[in-house]
């Protein structure tokens, strides 16, 4: 009878044991998946990267992140829950795509990562796969949805060495995709915005700002009559300590990523309206010209900052051109008319450089509050035929850059041109 009891303690021990053991096992593997796809989540793709990567000898390895492209417009019309039922169908059309050994995850939002064991020609191949499978519909209550996808691809053991600078260089990969509109992006470091290098040059950029070490250039505007400067172009320069003097296009878009644009904008038209102002007690009367990014024309703190700044300066608005460019306007059409219209209240010019290159018509611009309109010599490569009409022919000289200008603004039906012409020596901007 002791026999028989201690048996069956041993049992239920055994039992108990086991129990804990399926509840430890259900408890691990809920922890490594996704409750809304049933795939794996981000704690089961690092593991499996992390146990991947320490084989040897290397297995060669292709990280796909997959961004879904529109998923947000589907969620904010159509509600949230259609936008789960979206993702639940995104896991079988991916899952057709991953082959034993593999690892397919929804990282979390739209976001979706296979690992494979691929070359990058294999890697390649199957990001077209994915971006084909994507583009089909998905049909919610018989209604299609179309969606498209931005694939990043990093590669191991090429470009990292450990889990998360493989995730990180995919990341990299994905979002220069998703700028570009979408398609697949393979990571190359030659264009990673995410460098040590950047992250220190974002930090120098800071201390630039507080250091005065950016410097204005001024490019003249001439009137071709007369040759007498009338107008100036304000650019930007940064001494940068053991780097020398660099151009705007190697810190500029880093500046736009790191949220300084504002900040440099500002500090740009403080010392251009300082410098005119002393131009103007030497008795030069011009005009000058400041740049502006697209992220100034959707904060709406701009007009009022301008407008501080011009009553602090010795300068009359009407001194003050703001120049932007024909893609900035189609970002957000309305904000931008509304921070143009509040511009245009101060009295200071407004100017759209690079006219031919986007896709605003000219119906469009005549509503704008414009004053100048710079067309790009691309714009003006077919004036040189011989077969356009006689209104339009440009000079002789074909590579110059026309501008045209509306003037005054608040005559829209009868305004005035003003021509620009670069001289082929120093290519200023001169005026008629």
């Amino acid at each position: 009878m002791l026999a028989g009891a201690t048996l069956f303690g041993t049992a239920a021990r055994t039992q108990l044991a086991f129990r804990q053991a399926l509840r430890l096992a259900d408890a691990r593997r809920q922890a490594l998946t996704d409750d809304l796809t049933g795939l794996g989540n981000r704690r089961a793709l690092h593991a499996h990267l992390h146990d991947r990567l320490q084989r040897h000898p290397p297995v060669p390895t292709a990280v796909l992140l997959v961004d879904l492209d529109r998923f947000k417009e589907i969620n904010d019309t159509l509600g949230h829950q259609a936008g789960d039922q979206v993702l639940r169908l995104v896991g079988p059309r991916l899952a057709s795509l991953v082959r034993a050994g593999d690892l397919l995850v929804r990282t979390g939002g739209d976001e979706f990562a296979l690992v494979l064991t691929e070359s990058p020609e294999g890697a390649a191949a199957v990001a077209r796969r994915v971006e084909k499978q994507l583009r089909q519909p998905f049909v919610l209550d018989g209604v299609p949805l179309r969606m498209g996808a931005s694939v990043g691809i990093a590669l191991f053991p090429d470009r990292a060495a450990e889990a998360d600078g493989l995730l990180q260089r995919a990341d990299v990969a994905m979002y220069a995709a998703k700028r570009r509109g979408g398609g697949i992006s393979l990571y190359d470091p030659d264009t990673d915005q995410h460098t040590r290098d950047r992250l220190r040059m974002a930090e120098e950029l800071i201390d630039a700002l507080d250091r005065d070490q950016l410097r204005l250039v001024y490019q003249p505007q001439c009137d071709v009559r007369t040759g007498a400067v009338v107008g100036v172009e304000a650019l930007v320069r940064w001494e940068r300590p053991r780097h020398g003097l660099l151009s705007p296009d190697l810190f500029l878009p880093l500046v736009e990523q790191s949220g300084l644009m504002s900040r440099l904008t500002l500090w740009v038209l403080r010392e251009a309206l300082h410098q005119c102002g002393l131009w103007r007690m030497d008795g030069l009367e011009v005009r000058v010209s400041v740049n502006l990014s697209a992220s100034n024309l959707l904060d709406e703190q701009l007009p009022e900052q301008v407008a501080g700044l011009v009553a602090s300066s010795d300068v009359p608005a009407g001194r003050l051109t703001l120049e932007l460019t024909e893609s900035m306007l189609m970002a957000d059409p309305e904000q931008c008319r509304r921070t143009l219209d509040r511009l245009a209240l101060l009295g200071v010019n407004l100017s759209i450089d690079d006219y031919g290159t986007g896709y605003c018509s000219l119906a469009y611009l005549h509503d704008l509050p414009v004053d100048e309109l710079k067309l790009d010599r691309s714009f003006l490569s077919d004036l040189t035929n011989p077969a356009a009409p006689p209104s339009c022919d440009p000079p002789s000289n074909s590579s110059t850059l026309w501008t045209y200008g509306w003037s005054p603004r608040a005559s829209r039906t009868n305004r005035r041109c003003r021509l620009f012409v670069p001289t082929a020596a120093t290519s200023p901007t001169a005026s008629t």
